[in-house]
């Protein structure tokens, strides 16, 4: 089975340099995190989409 490709408004992109900014055209999304601020981010993210339900004792094995 064939899996249509992600579009632009469907990516994110993850940089912390200036030569990331190229990237900027072909993505929805551009992130600088500052520090610690990825892990909210992608927890937030996850999160929205409904990812996050169970992850923690399905691959991590705990819970907080």
């Amino acid at each position: 089975m064939v899996r249509p490709s992600p579009g632009r408004e469907q990516t994110a992109f993850l940089g912390d340099d200036l030569y990331d900014l190229v990237v900027r055209p072909a993505t929805g999304l551009l992130i600088t995190p500052a520090d610690g601020a990825l892990r909210e981010f992608s927890d937030a993210l996850l999160a929205s989409q409904g990812w996050m339900e169970g992850f923690e004792t399905s691959v991590v094995g705990t819970t907080n």
